[in-house]
């Protein structure tokens, strides 16, 4: 038998997919719609500490974690055509 249990839930009306797994299962990145365009969030197993990783008007979607879980590569439109990015999960310095 399956177990199956509710990792989150929102309030706000909005897309949320697809759910990615880090590969040291300590976070799960998803794409929502809940500000218009689609960004990407990042939240514990708990569906807690949520953050907002892509704060742009471009459509960022499809997260997939690096092996290491330091980044996360995802689709975007953000310079007119569909490409693929990558990013850090935390700020770099100069």
């Amino acid at each position: 038998m399956l177990s199956i249990s509710r990792v989150a839930s929102f309030s706000t009306p909005a897309h949320y997919w697809p759910p990615a797994w880090s590969p040291d299962g300590d976070l799960i990145a998803l794409g929502t719609t809940r500000r218009g365009s689609w960004d990407i969030l990042v939240m514990d197993p708990e569906g807690a500490n949520v953050r907002n990783l892509a704060d742009e008007e471009a459509d960022d979607v499809w997260p997939a974690w690096s092996p290491d879980a330091l980044w996360i590569a995802f689709s975007s439109d953000r310079t007119g055509d569909r490409e693929i990015f990558v990013m850090t999960l935390e700020p770099t310095a100069p």
